[in-house]
């Protein structure tokens, strides 16, 4: 008997979401059988179950509680730089915290995907669980950008090294006058960082935001060691 001919697999690849549904439309509506087709993505994407017909994915929820572990696992990370640029002849780490992607986590896809479980409910339902899962959501995406805060807080910190050490370890006296790198925003409030100078060097806050408390919010003394 001469063996059976394997069906011929297509493999495709897309860098972008918009693209993927549109070509997953294209074969369904070609007359793709929808089991033969099979997903490989690094968050679910509910619209391409619903293009397919599939039941809710149970990734929604992990992708969800998985972002968050991933936010407290940064955080950590953060405490442990602080720690290591504070060492003896430590390398200044701006350059690195700078090339870190942007949200270090992502949270939207993830609540997005756990709101669209509720599509199969009725309305009244609905509406009423999206009450009570928006508390959550929100302080899941203050946790996220937390995190990013405290990225950008960490690259003030590093540009402020980077100053003073081309400054006869003299600190700057206001942001501005940091003109060779880029000295981002406090995410919190949209605006500048709030650098003072202080008897023994300087202070560099955020802002707390409405909703949070000072845990939300970064604080750092720093002092030049001579």
């Amino acid at each position: 008997m001469s063996p059976e001919a394997s069906t011929p697999v297509e493999r495709l690849v897309f860098d972008n979401e918009h693209d993927f549904l549109e070509k997953l439309e294209e074969l369904v509506k070609g007359g793709v059988d929808k089991s033969s087709i099979e997903i490989l993505a690094p968050h679910p994407v509910h619209k391409a179950e619903e293009i397919l017909s599939l039941k809710p994915s149970g990734v929604r929820t992990f992708a969800l509680v998985g972002g968050l572990v991933g936010a407290a696992a940064g955080g950590s990370m953060g405490k442990e730089l602080e720690q290591f640029v504070q060492g003896k002849d430590s390398p200044n780490l701006y350059a690195a915290l700078a090339d870190l992607p942007e949200p270090l986590i992502g949270v939207e896809k993830a609540i997005e995907s756990e709101r669209a479980n509720l599509k199969d409910h009725n309305v009244l339902v609905r509406i009423q669980m999206e009450k009570i899962l928006k508390p959550a959501h929100d302080r899941t995406r203050m946790i996220a950008t937390r995190l990013d805060n405290h990225v950008n807080a960490l690259q003030v910190v590093e540009a402020i090294r980077h100053y003073a050490a081309t400054h006869d370890g003299q600190l700057p006296q206001t942001l501005s006058d940091i003109k060779d790198v880029k000295i981002p925003n406090d995410l919190m409030s949209s605006k500048a960082f709030k650098y003072s100078h202080t008897a023994t060097g300087a202070m560099l806050q955020s802002t707390i935001p409405d909703g949070g408390n000072e845990r939300d919010a970064v604080h750092y003394e720093i002092v030049i060691k001579k």
